[in-house]
């Protein structure tokens, strides 16, 4: 099976979208380090947690931060793989709810993570569709998930991840049609 690329994309750095994303990826960034470091006993907490929410969430939110905001690194690819890394980071952290939130939380994720990787890629006609996924998944998760249980440190990381996944909603809405490449013809 051949898919069909659509179109190239290129990274829009003179459009609002960029900055939006590069932001909200860097309040993701800090916030985390807040939480980790400020507010959270690291003794208390275990390795796993330690391994993939705080190491590769720190890392995963710095990448796009130093990548989209200070480097200009024009590689779309590149952002969807690291969005892709966050979806996996969000539905390890689904484990400590409810079996419905599992369920629910894996599936979308993972959905939206191919989509997101299917956009950069061209694969999708459109962009609509993976900020629309991950916008959705926002809305659920601030309003459905509990929130009103959580206590004052753990909105510190909840606000972090949910401005990480604002921060994908603007991902592929910063992206633009690349120009065509021009075929080199080889004369004989």
């Amino acid at each position: 099976m051949k898919l069909k690329q659509y179109t190239r994309f290129q990274m829009n750095f003179s459009g609002k979208w960029v900055a939006v994303c590069g932001a909200l990826m860097g309040v993701s960034f800090f916030l985390r380090i807040v939480y980790y470091f400020g507010l959270t006993n690291l003794a208390d907490i275990g390795m796993g947690e330690i391994l993939v929410d705080m190491a590769l969430g720190i890392l995963i939110c710095g990448l796009f931060l130093l990548l989209l905001s200070c480097i200009h690194l024009n590689a779309p690819g590149l952002y969807g793989i690291l969005g892709t890394a966050y979806c996996l980071i969000l539905i390890v952290g689904l484990f400590t709810g409810g079996w419905v939130r599992i369920l629910l939380g894996t599936v979308w994720y993972l959905l939206s993570a191919v989509v997101l990787l299917a956009t950069v890629g061209g694969y999708l006609p459109g962009k609509l569709l993976s900020a629309g996924m991950f916008a959705f998944a926002l809305l659920i998760r601030f309003f459905c998930f509990d929130l009103g249980k959580l206590g004052l440190f753990a909105w510190v990381l909840e606000a972090s991840n949910l401005c990480a996944i604002a921060g994908l909603v603007c991902l592929p809405m910063s992206l633009k049609p690349a120009k065509p490449r021009k075929s080199v013809q080889r004369s004989l």
